[in-house]
């Protein structure tokens, strides 16, 4: 998308004229459109897929500008590449980053915003990609604030390319000038391979950073490149082998957007498949129009694709900020999302794409250096002074200190609790002072979510990890990041005598059955593969108490995909199995219910009212709270229900308790309010 090239014009030999390509231009609103309706309507499911075709067209269209320039001078001109690829792409981008950051700031809290003025720092820089798998963004299935410039992710990739690329065709046509187009063939295929590879390996090992990786999407712009080295044997297609491959290719990207998911093993092998379309479609048409291709050589489809840069760039921070302006889903959202839209897309394409487009100073003139280096440092001056003016704003909102309210061990305490979580939810605004802030809420997770010697630890061996306090008695949490979210609680209400032991794994519930995380089959591989040395760390510490905690959703993660009552039983077995193979290893047993999972914190944004907030005990939760306290009844194991600790009696959980933040994101509690509500837990652990 980050191509606005010419109008798409085809790779020929120099000696013969270019021509648009309309069915390319039809493919870029097809691809573009995908990507908007599933971020906006979240239909199709695989409308992401759209994104994988730009990279096709990008790789042939700027392959096609490199050789033309081997064919006609014998060189790569790398000051004219750099510099046309930096005029067409950056002053779009850079208004629509100094837009973003101006509405960031004005429709986020200070952190949110702090955190968008980041993210505009990398992605003007064109590494926003590995900037956001540094940060661990998920991006199909983000729980949690959304940058409005995460989709710069892939304009990242598509820059990066255009830097590496042409230096390899250089360094190719340096070594082997005399068999160039063999040697740029294999150069092509090592990458292709190469990348591809590892995009498979790498999506089942960290699928977070595949996705977002310049190296494992190489392969794709590489296809589109491949297209155009042989684009001179391709113009022989005759007609029907073109209207096939075109209808074919089309058809191969249909089904990915319809059949794919967020659950889909992405990029690696999956994306070959609208890859693999999107090549069908633009080698089908090298040469020659492919017959009756109307879906996308029609007029709209065209007027679309000449502004598809323009709709990327604009759309997503429509759908992020006004998300937190209005209620997201509702049908004034979606207008609103599509107006702004519109609106940004015609505006930057009239005023900024066009002109710019339509330039043309004499190569070499020193009106024409000084007119690009002109228009290079205001563009960068522009969002450097927006990126200032940012942080000035969130500088002169500071946040002061409270007093964290405390909750004493007696006989009203449960009922004190009941009172202000009736209030809580009745209340109409927030607390003025709230522990933490919405915006630090991330900083007040439990310290236990954030060490490695806790969590998600590689070696279960060392038994004296992630231990705190002393005494003669042993306590041991663990579970997935539910219970470490606990391990604040728990420590709190033993008090002093108590030595405490962390131990969990990311979506990773202690059952004697095998789960499916199909976000993170790595998390799920290591969960199942590694509780016998999780069984046999617990046998060996053998503590006096054993605390086990995780979240509601394992339920609906079970292998096998039981669901309903099939689900419940299971859970209730394998939940079985596991206390009675510790029975005899450990003193008490107690199973701990999650807190009910709620909305993410973006929920109040823009000033929304608590109740935007709040929640309600979920059917996944019943159920799971159903088999743990079979589970537990049948072994003689303590269940322990904390529902009423965050949820009304009606089942309704605010987001904040008595001046106190509940949740620092959609499912754990802030350590804040694990420590406040110890007194509660105490007596529950301790009978």
């Amino acid at each position: 998308m980050a191509d606005t090239s010419d109008e798409s014009r085809t790779t020929t030999p120099m000696n013969r004229p270019t021509r648009v390509r309309t069915d390319i231009q039809g493919l870029r609103a097809l691809a573009v459109l995908l990507v908007i309706a599933d971020h906006l309507f979240h239909v199709p499911s695989g409308g992401y897929i759209g994104v994988d075709v730009f990279f096709v067209i990008s790789g042939f269209l700027i392959t096609g500008q490199l050789l033309r320039d081997v064919e006609r001078f014998g060189r790569i001109r790398f000051r004219r590449f750099w510099l046309h690829r930096v005029r067409r792409i950056l002053p779009a981008a850079v208004l629509t980053v100094a837009a973003t950051v101006i509405a960031s700031a004005l429709a986020f809290g200070p952190t949110r915003f702090r955190s968008v003025v980041a993210d505009a720092f990398w992605s003007v820089l064109s590494v926003g990609n590995w900037h956001f798998a540094a940060i661990g963004t998920n991006y199909s299935q983000a729980d949690g604030p959304v940058s409005p410039l995460q989709h710069f992710w892939s304009l990242g990739v598509e820059e990066q390319f255009y830097v590496v690329w042409p230096v390899l065709i250089a360094v190719v046509l340096i070594l082997f000038r005399r068999r160039f187009s063999t040697a740029i063939v294999v150069a092509l295929a090592v990458v292709m391979a190469g990348s591809f590879v590892f995009a498979v390996a790498q999506t089942v090992a960290t699928p977070t950073v595949a996705y977002f990786s310049t190296v494992t999407r190489a392969w794709e712009l590489a296809l589109g490149a491949g297209i155009a080295i042989g684009a001179p044997r391709l113009q022989a297609l005759p007609p029907l082998a073109r209207t096939i491959g075109a209808w074919a290719g089309l058809a191969l990207i249909a089904v990915a957007a319809i059949v794919f998911t967020a659950a889909t093993p992405f990029p690696g092998p999956w994306a070959a498949l609208p890859v693999i379309g999107a090549g069908l479609i633009i080698a089908s048409g090298t040469g020659g129009d492919a017959a009756g291709l109307w879906p996308l050589t029609n007029r709209v489809a065209g007027w679309v694709g000449d502004r598809s840069y323009s709709l990327y760039l604009w759309h997503y921070p429509a759908v992020v900020v006004l998300a937190a302006l209005l209620p997201a889903g509702s049908w004034r959202y979606l207008a609103a999302v599509l107006l702004v839209t519109a609106v940004c897309t015609v505006l930057s394409y009239r005023f900024v794409e066009e002109p710019i487009r339509r330039w043309r100073a004499p190569d070499g003139s020193r009106s024409g250096r000084r007119l690009r280096r002109r228009a290079t440092t205001s563009a960068a001056a522009v969002l450097a002074a927006v990126i200032v003016a940012g942080v000035s704003v969130a500088a002169v909102r500071p946040e002061a200190p409270v007093t964290v309210p405390t909750m004493a061990a007696s006989s009203d305490a449960s009922a004190d609790l009941s009172a202000q979580l009736s209030a809580a939810v009745t209340a109409t605004t927030w607390p003025k002072q709230l522990t933490p802030t919405i915006d630090a809420a991330a900083d007040d997770a439990s310290p236990a979510m954030t060490d490695t010697a806790c969590f998600n630890p590689t070696d279960l061996t060392n038994d004296d990890a992630c231990t705190t306090g002393s005494g003669t008695k042993t306590a041991m949490v663990t579970g997935d990041s539910i219970a470490m979210a606990w391990e604040p609680a728990v420590r709190s209400a033993l008090g002093d005598g108590w030595r405490v032991h962390a131990m969990g794994f990311s979506n990773c519930p202690l059952i004697a059955a095998d789960i499916t995380y199909a976000a993170s089959p790595s998390q799920s591989d290591t969960c199942n593969t590694n509780r016998q040395a999780r069984i046999a760390q617990i046998e060996r510490i053998h503590p006096d108490l054993l605390v086990v905690s995780d979240l509601e959703l394992g339920i609906t993660r079970l292998a096998d995909d039981a669901s309903g009552q099939q689900a419940i039983q299971e859970w209730t077995a394998g939940r079985e199995q596991i206390i009675r193979t510790l029975r005899s290893h450990v003193g008490r047993i107690v199973v701990l219910s999650s807190n009910p999972v709620g909305p993410s914190l973006s929920c109040a944004d823009a000033g929304a009212p608590p109740r935007a907030c709040a929640s309600s005990v979920s059917g996944a939760w019943k159920a799971k709270a159903a088999a743990d306290k079979a589970a537990s009844n049948a072994t003689g194991a303590t269940y322990i229900d904390g529902s009423r600790w965050f949820c009304t009696a009606d089942g309704i959980c605010p987001a904040f308790v008595n001046g106190i933040l509940v949740r620092w994101d959609a499912g754990h509690m802030t350590q804040t309010y694990a420590r406040y509500i110890a007194p509660l837990l105490r007596p529950e652990l301790l009978p």
